[in-house]
This record gives C-alpha cells, sequence and structure tokens, in this order.
C-alpha cells in the first residue's frame, strides 16, 4: 500500500503519473480504493467531513489522472460506481449539499460533483 501512496503523493506534487506507475495503480487498485473509502468514511462520521470530501476528490482526480495512461482503471472504476455513490451521499448529507452527481467515462476518467443552494 506505501507504494502507491508514494504515487499518489508524487502525483499531487507533480500532476503526472508515468505509465509505470498507472499500471501498478491498476494492479492494486482494489486495495487502494477500498483503503481510501475506509478513511473517507471514517472521515465522514467524525466531524470532519471536509476531511473525507478532499479524500474523495483527491482519489477521484489521481485515479482519472492514472486511467488516462491506464484506461483500464477507468472500466474498474465503473464497477464501483455504487459505492462513490454510497459514500458521496454520506458526504453530501453531511455536508448539507443539494446534489450530487457522478460520471465516468473516458477520457474524462471519474467526475464527481457536490452542489449547494447559496
Amino acid at each position: 500500500m506505501n507504494n502507491i501512496l508514494n504515487i499518489l503523493d508524487s502525483w499531487s506534487m507533480v500532476g503526472e503519473v508515468s505509465e509505470s506507475e498507472a499500471k501498478f495503480v491498476f494492479e492494486n487498485l482494489d486495495l487502494f480504493v477500498e483503503d481510501q473509502f475506509k478513511k473517507i468514511a471514517e472521515y465522514t462520521q467524525s466531524d470532519n467531513p471536509e476531511t473525507a470530501l478532499s479524500l474523495m476528490m483527491q482519489m477521484t482526480n489521481f485515479l482519472s489522472a492514472a486511467g488516462k495512461k491506464v484506461p483500464k482503471i477507468i472500466t474498474k472504476l465503473g464497477k464501483k460506481v455504487k459505492k462513490y455513490q454510497s459514500h458521496a451521499n454520506a458526504l453530501g448529507q453531511k455536508l448539507n449539499a443539494s446534489s450530487f452527481s457522478i460520471a465516468v467515462g473516458f477520457p474524462s476518467g471519474v467526475t464527481l460533483t457536490l452542489s449547494w443552494n447559496i
């Protein structure tokens, strides 16, 4: 798990994922996503939903970037839409969002939008 977290950290600094890093992400995708969803759930249930939102957005953007190098990542993520939906719904309720949407496609990857009325 540390290797994928190192790739995530590197991506957060430079904004790019190499093809070999993206392949590694693909090979470890299930473990990484489950770990991130667990952390997101913990922060959502605590008094820190903003951190959960940051983690969810970071994971989504990171996997979309890796998916541009290895498109099978996006295909595999499409099978996890129900989990995204469940976590986004819980997070949206905690943050009083009026709505949310999730889209999965190529080449854009996964997009997550939460909306609030002003």
